[in-house]
């Protein structure tokens, strides 16, 4: 086993490259890199990122890590043969769970001496710490795994391996919509040898001190809010005033910050629950309107008029290319409405776009046939995916020239008018 996780797989690097190109240009708008000057160049890496949106998580890390990390993913997902075959391709281990009704610990066991020893070949590994996802921007207390497999590794070989902890910040501008914005920041590693003397004096201390000093440095690539209320206003506030995917990370991080400021004056003024109802008011008055947050900025935003006349001259391509990727949007519509939790909506979108795009250009390479003439063939199987291009790049225009027209009637409604008066009366 131990051959094939350290062993270059040419199966992991085709899939890897096709499902970071699907990850990068596909489902999201823009993934945004900060620190990589932080990656070390070589050696044994154990990446660790908070986990807030599900599989996307560690998807992200894997993507953009070097190399061909080994992960782990919970262990029922691993009873189907031809899932399990997959899983072991892409070089990930069952981590087991109390549910799972088998010896966890010595199972466990098993999974933590496989990653000792990638890491004393000079591998590296993904671990999420907090153990499982949660959609609030908050670190939660972390799990010591990740620890003890570093010690074992250098332990094992008398430090002198120099494992790297490799803190991962992951912010999203949204956890379930397609062509939203991802966020990466890598924060300064950790240095497994550096903290010898106090394994040799106690490995649970050790293990204690190398897990408090990651959370401060995840703390330090995260936006970290303090509770779940703070989470739920200021991610509206945010939502309201900024148009999505705009900001880059330094300017979202101000965003929060200025609203958690916001909020602790409501606080000062013993204000929490009047805040929390009006806040209640604003979200039942979008779903009324049959809208989301993100867009209230593009319908209060003007157009310009380069814009206006960009859509309308791109018109025909954009329509050429939505109705030869129809089937994808007409899937990710189905599993807005059939993931009951929605933290894995996003997770599912990337999985239909991975397999459902390859089916969906084999269809139009056989209608091609159809065509007489070789060149107009080739014109016609050429413009499809070009056309897509142009279409994903110019979406957020249509939609702004959408939300523009829609709230001309809008406005006049009782729902937006409440959004409007609240907006201005909370958060201006």
């Amino acid at each position: 086993m131990i051959e094939k996780l350290i062993k270059f797989s040419w199966g992991y690097a085709v899939f890897k490259a096709y499902v970071n190109f699907i990850h990068k240009y596909v489902h999201y708008r823009k993934i945004e890199i900060i620190g990589e000057e932080n990656l070390p160049k070589d050696g044994p890496m154990i990446f660790v990122s908070n986990h807030q949106n599900a599989l996307m998580d560690p998807l992200a890390v894997v993507l953009t890590a070097p190399g061909q990390p080994v992960s782990l993913a919970r262990a029922d997902i691993f009873k189907k043969p031809l899932f399990r075959k997959l899983l072991n391709t892409l070089k990930i281990l069952p981590i087991y769970r109390q549910r799972d009704k088998v010896n966890t610990k010595e199972k466990n066991e098993e999974i933590f001496e496989l990653l000792s020893q990638v890491l004393s070949a000079g591998k590296s590994m993904v671990i999420m710490p907090e153990g499982n996802n949660a959609a609030v921007r908050k670190l939660r207390p972390l799990k010591k795994g990740f620890a003890r497999i570093a010690f074992k590794a250098e332990s094992e070989n008398n430090f002198d391996l120099n494992i790297k902890v490799i803190p991962m910040g992951l912010e999203y501008s949204s956890y379930t919509k397609t062509r939203s914005k991802l966020y990466i920041k890598y924060g300064k590693p950790l240095s497994v040898s550096e903290y010898e003397n106090i394994w040799e004096e106690s490995p649970d201390k050790a293990t204690t001190k190398l897990t408090s000093d990651l959370s401060d440095r995840l703390k330090s690539v995260i936006i970290n809010l303090p509770n779940q209320e703070v989470h739920r206003v200021s991610s509206l506030e945010v939502d309201l005033k900024y148009a999505p995917n705009k900001l880059n990370l330094a300017q979202r991080e101000a965003a929060f910050e200025e609203a958690v400021e916001r909020y602790s004056s409501v606080l000062e003024k013993n204000e929490d629950d009047q805040l929390q109802q009006k806040v209640k008011e604003i979200e039942n008055s979008f779903k009324k309107l049959g809208e989301i947050p993100q867009h209230w900025n593009m319908f209060n935003t003007k157009i310009g008029f380069g814009d206006i006349l960009l859509t309308v001259l791109s018109l025909p391509i954009a329509v050429w290319g939505y109705l030869h990727h129809s089937p994808l949007v007409l899937v990710h519509n189905w599993l807005n409405t059939k993931v009951k939790d929605k933290e894995f909506t996003s997770t599912f979108k990337l999985a239909a776009a991975v397999f459902v795009l390859p089916i969906v250009y084999l269809i139009f390479l056989g209608v091609s046939f159809i065509i007489p003439d070789s060149t107009l063939q080739l014109a016609y199987l050429i413009s499809i995916p070009l056309s897509g291009i142009i279409t994903f790049s110019l979406e957020e225009k249509y939609l702004h020239l959408l939300l523009r027209i829609k709230s001309i009637w809008m406005s006049k409604n009782p729902n937006w008018k409440k959004i409007k008066e609240l907006e201005d009366h909370l958060f201006n």
